[in-house]
């Protein structure tokens, strides 16, 4: 069944990101759900999700990405400053983007 409305936690796992991602996304403006007024919930419609991920399906790897790699490295903020531009780097966005 499809779902049309959901919480933070089920839209992270619809597109793949952590809820930090989206808590920051919505910060930025990059993604922005409704918000009720009486809770501070952030509601994601599906249609909204999807049409996002049609727009930004390469910033949403980029993301997912430089998720793994801060993890694996310990989490240095700056990762994303060192590895923008780097060949090494578009290849292997290339590479997740085909699995």
């Amino acid at each position: 069944m499809k779902k049309e409305k959901m919480l933070i936690g089920d839209a992270a796992k619809f597109l793949g990101v952590c809820v930090a991602t989206l808590r920051n996304w919505h910060r930025s403006g990059k993604l922005v759900p409704e918000v009720s007024p009486l809770t501070g919930t952030r509601i994601y419609r599906q249609k909204d999700l999807e049409k996002f991920l049609e727009d930004h399906n390469t910033e949403v790897y980029k993301d997912k990405v430089l998720i793994h790699l801060k993890k694996l490295l310990g989490g240095r903020a700056d990762l994303e400053k060192i590895l923008d531009g780097c060949p090494a780097f578009e290849k292997l966005l290339e590479d997740y983007r085909k699995d």
